[in-house]
């Protein structure tokens, strides 16, 4: 029985050694981050123009697949781009113009007057005056919907999973930590 186990010793040795330098190579791996889904191109016939999904300065409810409206809330003097917190709530309309290479997106009320436009910041969407906001948003069909796109990057509006929904531009996510926002603009 002695021989017996002893000869067992360094098999375990070896599995644990072997699960120990799997565990450090996991930890020390960088974190897997998702990207937009696949975004669904639609190919026009020959000769024809793709269609906006909006028609400027007509108001529209960005609704996000959870059936959650685009709305805003006061925090530190400067309203700020969130989700509704309960399905069926579409939120506060906006109006889109187009400017160079997207849309501005403006929100049809605020806090503070003039200050109504969706401008990307480094902590979220703050609406601020037109003049000082360079932030342009272009739509990519997704899934259904559409994502928001910072013009010129790779940004795309996102929200946490779970509790308060603020909106942030990312260009990837974290799996169970934020997701792609994807939008439906519903007519006001």
């Amino acid at each position: 029985m002695k021989n017996a186990s002893r000869s067992r010793r360094p098999i375990r040795k070896g599995l644990l050694a072997a699960a120990a330098c799997a565990a450090l190579m996991a930890i020390s791996a960088p974190a897997a981050t998702a990207q937009p889904a696949a975004v669904d191109h639609v190919k026009p016939t020959a000769g024809a123009k793709a269609a906006d999904p909006v028609v400027t300065g007509v108001p529209y409810y960005l609704v996000n697949q959870e059936n959650r409206g685009v709305s805003f809330e006061a925090y530190l003097n400067w309203d700020y781009a969130l989700l509704s917190n309960s399905p069926g709530d579409n939120g506060t309309s906006v109006v889109f113009e187009k400017k160079d290479d997207g849309y501005v997106i403006k929100s049809t009320s605020s806090h503070w007057s003039g200050y109504n436009t969706l401008c990307a910041v480094g902590n979220g969407i703050k609406l601020d005056q037109e003049s000082s906001c360079a932030s342009r948003w272009n739509f990519v069909p997704s899934n259904g919907g559409y994502l928001l796109q910072l013009a010129g990057t790779q940004n795309y509006l996102t929200h946490p999973v779970g509790g308060k929904g603020w909106l942030v531009p990312y260009a990837s996510v974290l799996p169970n930590f934020r997701e792609f926002t994807i939008f439906k603009p519903v007519q006001a």
